[in-house]
């Protein structure tokens, strides 16, 4: 983490619960510095205004106030760099966002994705059928968690390149706990391969469930 990232860290921002969460960290951390600076820059400001045009030292009011342009350039100033900012959001690459924003349900075959999962319980969440394993299987990532029938593993660290996403999670069975690193290749909107580490060629396909 870089030092420029600590006051994040330092806010108790929570980890990244989607996978371009990076990209907003960064605005965050520059607005967060930003405001810093703004705050000890118009502090001084204010301070030495209180010192400079104090009663004693001017008995008199001066009702033109200040004559210089040097005020109206620093609130321009802001005034662009928060411009700024707001196109940052704005131009961020769509199609890097939704090449990995990976949320939703995932089935081993397009065709099975209706005998794979279904809606369930009062808050109509996507739930696994009966017979879901017979049909490809598959699995479920939400905001910080990946779910298949058998195992919920929370992520606990994500990076992506660019089309590849690598996630570390705590996977939990009813008789183990383990970490397992996921390493998602996004293929296209709507298809991703899960590529293991160390093990050169092998990958298996999911696509994308409308649910």
């Amino acid at each position: 983490m870089s030092s420029l990232a600590l006051i994040n860290e330092f806010l108790g921002q929570p980890p990244n619960a989607s996978s371009h969460g990076y990209q907003i960290d960064h605005i965050i951390e520059f607005s967060h510095w930003f405001m810093g600076a703004l705050f000890v820059g118009w502090s001084a400001f204010f301070i030495l205004t209180l010192i400079r045009f104090r009663k004693r030292r001017h008995p008199g009011a001066d009702h033109l106030g200040v004559r210089s342009g040097i005020s109206t350039h620093l609130e321009f100033s802001v005034v662009l760099i928060e411009a700024v900012l707001l196109l940052g959001f704005l131009l961020t690459s769509s199609e890097d966002v939704r090449a990995l924003e990976l949320t939703g349900a995932w089935a081993a075959s397009a065709d099975q994705c209706g005998k794979v999962f279904t809606r369930r319980g009062r808050a109509n969440g996507i739930a696994f059928t009966e017979l879901s394993e017979r049909h490809g299987g598959g699995f479920v990532i939400e905001a910080s968690r990946i779910r298949g029938k058998f195992t919920t593993c929370m992520i606990k660290a994500r990076k992506d390149d660019g089309q590849t996403l690598n996630l570390v999670a705590g996977c939990a069975t009813d008789i183990i706990l383990s970490n397992v690193q996921f390493s998602l290749k996004v293929l296209d909107e709507n298809s991703i391969a899960r590529q293991f580490p160390g093990m050169d060629g092998l990958e298996v396909r999911y696509f994308r469930c409308p649910m």
